[in-house]
């Protein structure tokens, strides 16, 4: 374990830092890039795809090629000032865990670690790295803090041996090299993504269940807390080594499904066996079948203050109408709103009550779609909702928001609900997502290039461009 050296004494950084950060298109690396960017620190991330990042990250970063797995980084000359390191990068847990996914889940962190820290020239102020409560394997009912002990499963090892890797920045032959923290993640709650949208996909459709005996403890923790416990890290130099990164709520698992299923104001399935947990899932059945009753000591005595301490509050936030669907899309662009608006501008001035002709196939076959324009405030925001077409309901939400410095955050919000009850969001959302998906990436590059060529054409006014 690795722990804070007795009697140092540190003033909390208070500048504005450089970020070095890993992980960056999941879940929390998106949350935490645009926390990072909306106070004005400047962001570095590592992708294996570049492009695919540009893509999908929603805030402004330099972006660094580079596949961590394999070794360490190239041409890295310009890491040598980053202030913080914050690694979150990993292989995904779903999936059965055959003997390769065992594999590439522990090499993929141990690994991906030990090869970020050799890539850097100077160590920073501060490496934060990505654990687990997995840490601690199953207590039963007892309260768990940071002082526990590791038990010695394959997920316990797991993060035994990635928070080993930290300690190459913790000490060294001449002393303290740089302050380590190591995130014990519980369950991350978020609207969009992680864990809780495959939950959630199953309780819409009546299908959650409680599992197991139910005593099993849960330690979660909402997506925002997430983000506040890192940014915690990064600027309180008093923490040093494992944080636990949960609310100071752990429920069991009976209450967990029970208060989801009430939110939601859906019913249960019949509860499910262990035996059968395990037959469903294999090892990876520990996930949900370990009991972990963790407390976030330090958070706590570090001051942080839980925006979601409270499970059901916590539920509240993120869910919505169960008979809805939710999509949130959200792409970052390096022009003003004014600007990114204006897309939406180039075939005339649209208006409240407008009804536009929309363009949609199924398979193949021509769907009739029209939407009405509603709630138009340029260059901030306006709505489009279905007046004819394919869907029971459907909300697009367009909104523009000024982020990060002379740049637009656009957020898609879309709200459905498909025909045919529970048979058809069982068997039509996932196709509606994917289309979904691809109509924002494909309307991301037509944004990019439109304004490309009107920055062209404002350069060099006699050149003829077809806009």
């Amino acid at each position: 374990m690795i722990r804070a050296p007795e009697g140092e004494n540190v003033e909390e950084l208070g500048d504005l830092m450089k970020v070095l950060l890993t992980g960056a298109t999941g879940l929390i690396g998106t949350a935490l890039g645009k926390a990072l960017t909306a106070r004005g620190d400047e962001v570095y991330v590592v992708t294996r795809n570049a492009e695919n990042a540009r893509r999908k990250l929603p805030f402004p970063c330099h972006i660094i090629e580079g596949d961590l797995s394999a070794g360490p980084l190239k041409n890295t000359g310009r890491l040598g000032w980053v202030d913080a390191v914050v690694n979150l990068a990993g292989e995904p847990l779903r999936g059965r865990w055959s003997a390769a996914k065992k594999r590439r889940i522990y090499e993929s962190r141990i690994l991906g670690t030990r090869h970020l820290i050799e890539s850097l020239p100077l160590a920073p102020k501060v490496f934060i790295s990505a654990s687990a409560v997995g840490y601690y394997g199953s207590q039963g009912d007892e309260e768990i803090n940071e002082e526990a002990p590791a038990d010695d499963d394959f997920l316990s090892q797991v993060c035994q041996d990635w928070e080993e890797e930290l300690l190459t920045f913790s000490y060294g032959e001449g002393g303290l090299m740089a302050r380590a923290v190591a995130l014990r993640m519980g369950l991350v709650l978020a609207p969009q993504g992680g864990d809780l949208a495959r939950i959630l996909a199953l309780f819409r459709r009546g299908l959650g269940a409680v599992l197991g005996s139910g005593r099993q403890w849960v330690s979660w923790i909402h997506l925002e807390d997430a983000v506040g416990l890192i940014l915690l890290a990064l600027d309180k130099s008093s923490i040093w080594g494992p944080l636990n990164m949960v609310a100071p709520g752990a429920v069991t698992n009976e209450e967990f499904v029970h208060t989801l299923a009430e939110v939601l104001g859906v019913h249960l399935a019949p509860r499910i066996p262990a035996f059968v947990v395990w037959m469903m899932l294999g090892e990876r059945a520990t996930l949900f079948l370990s009991s972990q009753k963790v407390f976030p000591q330090v958070a706590l005595r570090s001051g942080y203050k839980f925006k979601y301490p409270d499970l059901r509050k916590a539920l509240e936030q993120i869910c919505h109408n169960p008979k809805e669907e939710f999509l949130v899309f959200e792409r970052f662009f390096p022009w003003p709103p004014d600007r990114v608006f204006s897309f939406f501008r180039r075939t005339g001035d649209l208006k409240n009550g407008q009804v536009l002709a929309m363009r949609a196939k199924h398979r193949g076959v021509p769907l009739p779609w029209k939407t009405m324009i509603q709630n138009w405030n340029p260059p901030l925001s306006f709505q489009e909702v279905q007046v004819r077409g394919p869907f029971r309901l459907w909300e697009h939400t367009h909104e523009f928001k000024a982020f990060g410095p002379k740049g637009t955050l656009m957020v898609d919000r879309v709200k459905f609900i498909l025909p045919l009850g529970s048979l058809g969001s069982l068997m039509g959302t996932p196709a509606v997502r994917s289309e979904a998906e691809r109509f924002f990436q494909s309307q991301y590059q037509d944004i990019v290039r439109h304004l490309e060529k009107e920055e062209a054409r404002e350069k060099n006014p006699d050149l003829w461009l077809d806009m």
